[in-house]
């Protein structure tokens, strides 16, 4: 009888884990047939009985009007969580989604949007416990209530993705597949058609990209994902390049807007409350500093010479004096007189 008992809670789990969440949806053979690649000894028929029990004790929903019937976890289901998140995982999980908020594309941030809130959930039943009945008032005094993420920078608003776009080279991305996309270039109105080999996802500020290659070529791209008006998947594999590695890409300065093709030896003079947190995270491994007559500190690192770096740079004003290398230091130089002469000419 346990025996028994213990095939019929492993299958049911199992079930439960190869139903998708809507508007997705399986049919119940194709759960039978997984099921039976898992090497659970079960019919059809089983199946279908064990799906209708656990309806009546999940979120689940299914579609009748087929002669197989589809099943799906409720689009507003919480996720089913073994063992029970802790507080300090919630508290984690909801200074996550503070950031998240306006650094991600809305329907990314949607996927993520049930875990978000069973932290707040089980925070607040923890809440409960410890005070009795949770009022207005104590929800504000909750742990998340007083735990924010300030941005370092200017912040941006996250351009929109269409959903289905996402989806189409998500799936294309994890299974492996060539994708059709038809693409937005960057100030221009038309779109342009391409065959894609996707490689990977990168989020880079409030852009997320399709790094890839398109049709033969070998070249990596990058394509903007709210630029992509179109996408869907095909049934042909896609060609992946041979030594690649998305972390060794990230360090090139793929992301830096643009690689210039070398590393260089930094040298700047900042004034002593600029260079303060250079201090404790330094722009490289090998970073030293040294104190001027003139109260200024002198820092020295080897970093890529990318316009991401020009444009932090100039982001410190007057507060800053490149010193090498000399091609960086007179380009700061000729955007600071530029600078100047629209100033006064106005």
């Amino acid at each position: 009888m346990l025996n028994y008992m213990s095939e019929t809670l492993s299958r049911q789990w199992q079930m439960l884990s190869l139903l998708p969440r809507a508007p997705k949806s399986v049919r119940s053979s194709v759960v039978h047939a997984q099921l039976l690649e898992m090497g659970f000894k079960t019919t059809k028929r089983t199946v279908e009985r064990d799906l209708i029990d656990l309806q009546s004790r999940f979120n689940l929903e299914v579609d009748t009007s087929q002669m197989t019937h589809l099943w799906c976890w409720s689009k507003d289901a919480l996720p089913l969580e073994l063992p029970r998140m802790s507080r300090s995982e919630a508290l984690t999980l909801l200074m996550v989604k503070e950031h998240l908020h306006n650094l991600v594309p809305s329907n990314v941030f949607k996927q993520m949007a049930r875990y978000f809130d069973l932290a707040a959930q089980q925070l607040n039943e923890a809440h409960g416990k410890r005070n009795g009945r949770i009022s207005e008032n104590d929800l504000q005094k909750l742990w998340h209530k007083k735990v924010r993420l300030v941005p370092a920078n200017q912040p941006l608003l996250c351009p929109n993705i269409d959903e289905d776009v996402l989806s189409q080279i998500q799936d294309a991305l994890l299974d492996g597949m060539q994708c059709e996309v038809a693409y937005q270039k960057k100030l221009k109105d038309q779109t342009v058609s391409y065959v894609i080999h996707p490689l990977a996802l990168v989020q880079r500020g409030v852009i997320l990209y399709l790094v890839c290659t398109i049709k033969h070529y070998k070249d990596i791209k990058l394509l903007a994902v709210h630029r992509i008006k179109s996408a869907k998947e095909t049934t042909l594999p896609a060609t992946g390049l041979v030594g690649f590695d998305l972390d060794d890409y990230i360090a090139s300065a793929a992301f830096g807007w643009r690689a210039e093709g070398q590393k260089v030896s930094l040298e700047v003079l900042f004034t002593s409350d600029a260079v303060l947190h250079l201090m404790e995270t330094p722009l490289s491994r090998d970073q030293e500093h040294v104190i001027q007559a003139d109260g200024r500190v002198l820092l020295v690192a080897s970093v890529m010479e990318t316009p991401q770096l020009l444009w932090w740079l100039l982001g410190f004003g007057d507060s800053v004096e490149v010193v090498a290398p000399i091609a960086l230091r007179n380009r700061l130089a000729a955007i600071a007189k530029g600078m100047f002469l629209r100033y006064v000419d106005n």
